[in-house]
């Protein structure tokens, strides 16, 4: 009897052990998400954390980050912030996971693709109270509104346009292209000089090519009715797609640019084509600027508008770092505080600053003179959002394979097809 007794002794305790194992083990084997905790610090008062989840860019935009940061945290001792950055390509797959799993941060940058969609299931929380949103300019501040408020807020504007080897252009007596036809009689010029006109920096730049041409007609007209009819006239976007689609082959055809100049992404570089003073033009990012001014060409450049259409050229705008605050945080007026301090006009100066990124505020003026005349069409109107919230449809992200077969010989018809 005591043998037996024993026997089941033994057993509760072999179960119990493989129990608390079994616990152990899933704090390694089962992720729960980013969760906050308060802590003491050096026992004196208890400290926040919060959660912030962001896309991955380079050395340049994480330093620019964490001074800001670390900023505000000295600033305010009793609360910390915990960065994790993403891969944009690997982005919205792992927030919509942590969406959910119910674990998401408590701050998180939201692409426009997403944010629509987020903000109608509720997972957006309204940035109500932020002094900095009187500052932003108009145009950027009815991009960030979803369902009637303000559901998220950029610190930064991405701009893509013409860059422009200006001795270049001034040693044969010609000026900056101020629209397509313009462009397309200089890039003629240099191709009869047997010079390759047009370099690009990646696939990206091109996307924005086609996307200028793309919405240009909202910039002369009623750009909300533009935009519904795109997407309610039956065969409209396909038709508008395929026309801007078509204007990149005719580069491709014509001999304009290099297709193997492709690598499947912007690398930050700018083509070694353009900084050796190959090439009159480069298709590139504001960013590129940056990359310019470390290793100053030998001659004197400047990022113009793009060539959108006969009429005119537009710059290609983008909301960079859209923050938004989970509306399950369980600290969401720290949350909502921290978004209102990062976009501060001075924060955001710090952030833009550098970079070449644009201030997404009224009289933002960047301090890179080789981007003043990007700034300058901004200003004037000559602009469009390459993800526009008006549009449902996710144009941007569906244009790689377009732009590709576009580049490989395919035709425009076939690529609007692929895109849509």
């Amino acid at each position: 009897m005591k043998r037996k007794e024993q026997r089941k002794g033994m057993k509760r305790l072999t179960v119990g052990i493989l129990l608390l194992m079994c616990v152990f083990l899933s704090g390694f084997f089962f992720h729960r998400g980013n969760q906050n905790r308060e802590y003491d610090v050096s026992g004196m008062q208890p400290c926040i954390i919060l959660n912030f989840l962001g896309f991955r860019y380079d050395s340049d935009n994480r330093a620019a980050l964490e001074r800001l940061l670390s900023l505000y945290s000295e600033r305010h001792p009793d609360k910390f912030v915990s960065y994790e950055g993403i891969p944009p390509a690997e982005y919205g797959r792992v927030l919509s996971q942590r969406l959910k799993m119910k674990s998401a941060d408590d701050v998180f940058m939201v692409p426009p693709i997403l944010a629509r969609r987020y903000a109608a299931e509720g997972r957006l929380a309204p940035l109500k109270g932020i002094p900095a949103l009187k500052a932003y300019r108009p145009e950027v501040f009815e991009q960030m509104k979803l369902e009637g408020d303000i559901r998220y807020a950029t610190t930064s504007l991405g701009a893509f346009g013409l860059f422009c080897n200006l001795d270049m252009l001034e040693k044969e007596g010609l000026s900056v292209p101020r629209n397509m036809a313009e462009f397309g009689a200089i890039c003629g010029y240099f191709l009869r000089k047997e010079v390759t006109p047009v370099a690009f920096a990646g696939r990206e730049p091109l996307k924005a090519l086609v996307v200028a041409g793309l919405f240009e007609p909202s910039v002369s007209g009623d750009a909300d009715s533009f935009f519904v009819s795109l997407e309610t006239v039956p065969g409209r976007l396909e038709i508008a797609l395929m026309e801007s689609l078509d204007r990149l082959a005719a580069l491709r055809e014509r001999g304009w640019l290099r297709p193997g100049d492709v690598r499947g992404g912007d690398d930050g570089e700018p083509p070694l084509s353009f900084t050796r003073g190959e090439t009159p033009f480069m298709l590139g990012g504001s960013w590129h600027a940056v990359r310019l001014a470390r290793k100053p060409p030998s001659f004197r450049y400047a990022a113009y508008p793009l060539p959108a259409s006969e009429d005119r050229a537009v710059v290609v705008l983008g909301l960079d770092t859209p923050l938004a605050v989970n509306a399950e945080s369980g600290y969401l007026e720290q949350a909502v505080q921290l978004v209102g301090i990062l976009t501060s006009p001075e924060n955001i100066e710090i952030f833009t600053s550098g970079q070449g990124l644009l201030s997404p505020l009224r009289g933002g003026f960047p301090a890179d003179k080789a981007l003043r005349p990007l700034w300058e069409g901004v200003e004037e109107g000559r602009a469009v959002f390459h993800s526009d919230i008006r549009l449902r449809y996710p144009v941007w992200e569906c244009l790689d394979a377009g732009v590709d077969m576009v580049l490989a010989g395919g035709q425009a018809r076939e690529a609007a097809e692929m895109s849509i």
